[in-house]
Formats: C-alpha cells, sequence, structure tokens
C-alpha cells in the first residue's frame, strides 16, 4: 500500500464497503464469503525447478476440509495464482488426503477436467496383462498398473510423454470373465462411457485375439499409440482395425428409448408480462407444455420470466404465474403432479437428454419421477442386472450428460430406485440390481 497509491485508495475506501476486501491464510478463512476469490499457493518450485510435497496445514489431518472452506468461499469465481500446474504435482495413495485434493483442484482451474487418475502400482490381475505390459515395455514404454480413476481402475495405462501427470491412453484387457455374462459386458460397457466422458482414450484387447495373433495385436496396439504420440488426425487406410466378437455392438444401447430434450419455441416479441392478459399466458405456458411435458414449475416460471426479460420474480410476477397455472388446471388443460406440470394423459415414451441445454436447466431434481424411473427401468432391462452405483451414475449421464454423482444428485435417483424395488419392479441382492421375473400360472400373472 506504501508502494502503491491507487491500491492504498482502493483498500481504503474497501474498508467501508459492505463486503470489505480482506487477505487471509488458510487457516484464518472461515465464514466468508465473496464473489470473487483470488487463492496465491506461497509453496512452489524452488529456483531449480524442484518441487516439495511439503504444503504445511494441507498435509495435515482435515486439510482437505480447510481446502473446500477456502474453495467455497468464492460466489462466482476462484482464481489461483501459482508457480506450478497439477501435472508437476505427482500424488499416490500414500499421500495425504489434501494433498490429492489440492492437485484435483489445481487440474479442474486449468483444464475444467474434474477427474484425477492415481497410479496404485497394484499388482496385474491376470496373465494376460503381464503378458501385455511386458510386451509394451520391451517396446520401450513405461507402463502403470491398475490407475485409480473416479472409482473404477483401469487395467494398465501409459504415461503422457509431454504432461506430466497424465495419460496418454488407458488400455483394458479383456478375458474369460468380461465373456462369462451378458451383466458383464453392460456393466464395462457403461464404464468405458463414463471414462471417456472424462478425457480418457481407451483401447480394448481381447486375450482370445492376443494369445493367437500375439504380434499382430502388439502392432495395431504401436500403431494407435503412435497416433495419439503424433497428435495428427489419422488417415483412413491406417486406423487400426480391432476385431471383436460379433455379439459385442459398439453403437450406444440407449438409442432406442432417448432422444435430445426438444424446447419450446415460443414468439414473445411485442408482449409485457404484467400488461397481458391471462389467457395470453395461458397460451404460452401451453405451447411449452405440449413440447416439454412435464416440467418442473421453477424450470418453467424460470423460462418464461426470462423470455420476457425478467432476470427476477418479485411478487407481482409470482402471483401472476401462480394464478395462471391455477386456473389452466382447473380448467383441465393441463395437471400438476407434485412439482411437475404436465398436460393430460401424457406418457413418458422416450427419456430426454438435457446435455444440450445451458447447466442451470440440467438439475436432476428438475427431472420428473417418472421419467427418472424410465431410465432407470431400460437401462436394467438391457444389462439385466446392475450395480446400484453403475445403474444412478449411468441414469444421470443419459438424462443430463453428468458424470460425477454429488450427495444431492445421489438422494434423487435412489429415492427413485427405492421406488421401483417397493412397487416390485426391480429386486436388489447384494447391491446388484435386477428386473423382477414374471410368471404365467394358470392365466394369472406372479
Amino acid at each position: 500500500r506504501k508502494e502503491d497509491t491507487a491500491f492504498d485508495r482502493y483498500m481504503s475506501s474497501a474498508e467501508n464497503a459492505k463486503e470489505p476486501f480482506f487477505v487471509k491464510n488458510l487457516e484464518n478463512v472461515q465464514g466468508d464469503e465473496r464473489d470473487v476469490i483470488f487463492v496465491s499457493i506461497c509453496y512452489g518450485k524452488t529456483i531449480e525447478g524442484k518441487l516439495s510435497k511439503n504444503f504445511g496445514p494441507v498435509n495435515r489431518v482435515g486439510g482437505e476440509r480447510r481446502l473446500n472452506v477456502l474453495f467455497t468461499r468464492a460466489r462466482l469465481k476462484c482464481v489461483i495464482f501459482s508457480n506450478f500446474t497439477a501435472a508437476d504435482l505427482p500424488v499416490s495413495e500414500t499421500d495425504s488426503k489434501g494433498l490429492t485434493i489440492l492437485k484435483a483442484f489445481l487440474d479442474f482451474a486449468q483444464n475444467r477436467n474434474f477427474n484425477l487418475a492415481i497410479s496404485t502400482n497394484k499388482p496385474t490381475y491376470s496373465p494376460f496383462e503381464d503378458a501385455v505390459k511386458w510386451a509394451l515395455e520391451k517396446e520401450g514404454y513405461e507402463i502403470h498398473t491398475q490407475i485409480g480413476s473416479v472409482g473404477y481402475f483401469i487395467d494398465l495405462a501409459i504415461p503422457h510423454p509431454e504432461q506430466k501427470g497424465r495419460y496418454l491412453l488407458g488400455i483394458e484387457c479383456d478375458g474369460a470373465t468380461y465373456h462369462s455374462s451378458r451383466s458383464a459386458r453392460e456393466r464395462d460397457r457403461i464404464r468405458q462411457d463414463v471414462l471417456e466422458g472424462l478425457g480418457w482414450k481407451i483401447y480394448r484387447i481381447w486375450s482370445t485375439d492376443w494369445f493367437r495373433h500375439p504380434s499382430l495385436e502388439l502392432q495395431k496396439l504401436l500403431d494407435h499409440i503412435a497416433i495419439l504420440k503424433s497428435d495428427v488426425p489419422p488417415v483412413v487406410n491406417h486406423i487400426p482395425i480391432i476385431v471383436e466378437p460379433v455379439f459385442e455392438q459398439k453403437e450406444d444401447f440407449r438409442t432406442q428409448w432417448k432422444i435430445n430434450y426438444q424446447q419450446a419455441l415460443v414468439d414473445f416479441s411485442g408482449l409485457d408480462l404484467y400488461a397481458e392478459e391471462d389467457s395470453i399466458l395461458l397460451n404460452i405456458i401451453s405451447q411449452y407444455l405440449k413440447a416439454e411435458s412435464p416440467i418442473h414449475e421453477n424450470h418453467l416460471k424460470t423460462i418464461v420470466r426470462q423470455s420476457f426479460g425478467f432476470g427476477r420474480a418479485g411478487n407481482i410476477i409470482d402471483a401472476k404465474f401462480d394464478s395462471v397455472l391455477h386456473l389452466g388446471c382447473k380448467r383441465g388443460e393441463w395437471i400438476k403432479r407434485g412439482e411437475f406440470f404436465c398436460l393430460l394423459n401424457h406418457q413418458i415414451e422416450k427419456a430426454r437428454d438435457r446435455s444440450n441445454l445451458p447447466e442451470k436447466y440440467r438439475r436432476i431434481d428438475w427431472v420428473a419421477p417418472e421419467e427418472i424411473r424410465f431410465t432407470l427401468k431400460k437401462i436394467v432391462e438391457v444389462g439385466k442386472s446392475t450395480e446400484v452405483s453403475d445403474l444412478m451414475k449411468e441414469t444421470l449421464r443419459t438424462l443430463t450428460g453428468g458424470v460425477r454423482l454429488t450427495q444431492g444428485i445421489e438422494w434423487v435417483i435412489s429415492k427413485e430406485v427405492q421406488s421401483l424395488i417397493s412397487e416390485q419392479v426391480f429386486t436388489i441382492d447384494n447391491n446388484i440390481i435386477r428386473i423382477k421375473s414374471v410368471r404365467v400360472i394358470h392365466g394369472s400373472l406372479k
């Protein structure tokens, strides 16, 4: 402040502001919130370029909680100042949770990537994996085994040659266990979709192909790695052809029962929300319900209000909406189920993928319970049996494009899972969900 008069004037005026400017260390940041938080990481590389893994209070027990408090102080934006990146900070299973969280946050700040892959260096699970690992090491590649990523473990992975801490390719080795049941195949397909959605490039090797033609399969893999390393779009003729069993189809298994969410196209030109008659607003809401039933009440109000040019709802606007919505129900133009409005006799025929919508409209609690249940049933029907966590992740991905199960999201979806179990549509055993079998006995359903 002594050296910079402009900064001193700013600080003097900020002291009397409603939310004064503050500077605090990690231990003292508690209940304060600001629109923007600047985080200066005061640990970093030395002049020689060396980075110690000692980050003071972050390394201690509870360091991850201190970081959580710090990062959540920002309402709108968090700006990080650091002389190193996430790629410069190697972490393993033995490091503190605080250090792992710090690396994950730096990675997200730089790459908008929630995925944090950690090398466990656990042994391989089969002689097949050993054979692939040995062959690649003989070609000069460094191979990491059992890489932990978003709750999954990838069999083998090749570190990125230019980006320390990242991986060029994940390799999945599929043997007899993979082929033993259809449900295993379906779960693994979902698993690969999740990993690829997080930015992983996955290459799958079939054990039967490898043991029949090891040299050919190794060359295909080496060609694929070379393409990734060159970062040049591959020529069509040079794309390695991976021969797979005929029963393993690569198309999206949701194509028959999933569509993109279709938004209503409504003309608001020349309309004034305050001045319009109820009949005009009734017609507008009807257009939305014809295109988007069922739709959450807050979703409907928000999109109509913003189309009229209002960022927030006041008491007058809220009262007008409530009056028109009630009038439509009274006239039988639409019905209300819980917090959702829909047209009469509306049936869910497709799951709607909301990944094309603005983020604020992709909330799982703005998806009608019957649409969530429809999606749950379709996923289990395809896989015959599915682990609960995989089922919920795939449901979230299908309906919103999301890949991260927060506690709130998990609560919304698990509520519908329990509903289907209570209705005896699903059965659950050892955390595995199945469709309840139906038998016909003497003309009646059992």
